[in-house]
């Protein structure tokens, strides 16, 4: 992550990432096998539904792997207010900074923080990916990823 002027930010920027940054690149995915389109998203409708997917279908054994992996990690604030506040690091209070209100964000934050870079790695949700059995020789398979924009992605106070 860089700043406009092409620099790393600052320790303590208040600028993180959203939960689910692996699937979040992609604006749209298509899937097109022998003509026929096996997968087609919508904007955003991917990462959407592949939120879901982890959510509703990975135990909290896996939230490391997800971090590490995925850069998935969900909020973790005392409401829903707090966990919209894109303040990462609370302004000081005479001369005290106040505990940060979303600590999911934190977290994230501290992933790309000072210009870090990240590896992602994760699979595209698609059925065809996660099956075992091996596809008919010479099959067209032709899979279209459009990156989605940087404003999606990054959260910033």
């Amino acid at each position: 992550v860089v700043t406009a002027a092409n620099a790393a930010p600052g320790a303590n920027a208040n600028v993180s990432v959203v939960s689910n940054l692996a699937n979040a690149l992609w604006r749209n995915v298509d899937v097109i096998i022998g003509g026929e389109n096996l997968l087609q998203s919508f904007d955003n409708s991917y990462n959407i539904g592949t939120w879901f997917d982890i959510v509703l279908n990975s135990s909290s054994v896996r939230a490391p792997y997800l971090l590490q992996k995925e850069v998935f990690w969900m909020d973790d604030a005392d409401n829903k207010t707090n966990s919209e506040n894109p303040a990462i690091y609370p302004a000081l209070d005479d001369g005290v900074r106040p505990a940060t209100v979303n600590r999911g964000a934190l977290k994230r934050s501290k992933m790309i923080e000072q210009g870090k870079q990240v590896t992602l790695i994760s699979d595209l949700n698609c059925s065809l990916f996660k099956s075992g059995k091996l596809l008919p020789h010479n099959l067209d398979v032709r899979v279209s990823l459009t990156k989605n924009y940087d404003g999606y992605m990054l959260l910033e106070a």
